[in-house]
């Protein structure tokens, strides 16, 4: 009895172990594309698995969870920032970049959750600029505040 729970059990870490390791379970979490979203009419889910950094006077269609920095800096420089930071950042894929804003996908780094961020650099007058962010996870009611953690990280290395 005890050699075929052993037996099991190696069976099951042999699977998860060839799961994780292959892009079998990233096609089993998969997560379709956003394209360009409009952050107008954005409307988050009723799950606490999101986080939205926004003007309130923009986001109309869900209250922004923070409102975002002014940074002394064009919207291409803050772009070239935010291309570089994505490129030091480990399991991201930039799905979509034109017009200013991005698609991008990120998977937690044990198991691989796909979660989506949007990203839009917006240029304003004498050469400053903002940026909005919405990011969201796909499977699970909660995120544990990860999309929020992962937007404040990205806003301070931006502002850094």
């Amino acid at each position: 009895m005890l050699q075929i729970i052993l037996y099991g059990l190696i069976s099951l870490i042999i699977l998860v172990a060839l799961l994780r390791l292959t892009p079998i379970w990233d096609n089993m979490l998969s997560a379709k594309p956003a394209g360009l979203i409009d952050f107008t009419t954005v409307e988050a889910p009723n799950k606490p698995n999101w986080f939205l950094l926004c003007e309130d006077d923009v986001c109309k269609g869900t209250p922004a969870s923070a409102a975002p920095p002014l940074f002394d800096r064009s919207a291409d420089e803050l772009k070239g920032r935010l291309d570089a930071l994505l490129l030091e950042m480990p399991n991201t894929e930039v799905r979509m970049d034109q017009n200013n804003q991005m698609d991008i996908l990120v998977r937690t780094p044990v198991m691989r959750w796909p979660d989506i961020i949007s990203v839009q650099v917006v240029p304003l007058e004498e050469g400053k600029s903002t940026i909005r962010i919405y990011s969201r996870s796909i499977y699970g009611h909660s995120d544990l505040g990860a999309n929020k953690a992962r937007v404040m990280n990205w806003l301070k290395r931006l502002q850094g």
